[in-house]
């Protein structure tokens, strides 16, 4: 007896987290602005995009007018996280 026999294979690619870093100035006064940037990955959005300048670039310009936690959610090929970078800003400067 004949037998027929079909195969067919799948390549799975397993990416890893982005492992990101974070930096810019966590401490800033009102009218102040300060660069986040955020290395690791293929794409970024800032969340909120509020006081932002470029809420989809890995180093947006922050101008907030009171205090604020950004989270930024990376994606690295097939993975995506999410880190607060804890910019937590402004402090309002009283004149004297």
């Amino acid at each position: 007896t004949a037998q027929c026999v079909n195969k067919d294979s799948i390549f799975i690619t397993v990416d890893t987290k982005p492992e990101l870093t974070i930096t810019g100035n966590r401490d800033l006064c009102y009218g102040e602005s300060t660069q986040l940037l955020c290395q690791g990955a293929d794409s970024y959005e800032w969340i909120p995009n509020i006081y932002i300048d470029d809420y989809r670039s890995s180093s947006p310009v922050i101008t907030p007018e009171k205090p604020i936690d950004y989270i930024v959610r990376a994606i690295k090929g097939a993975c995506t996280t999410e880190k607060n970078p804890e910019a937590s800003a402004p402090i309002p400067v009283q004149n004297a």
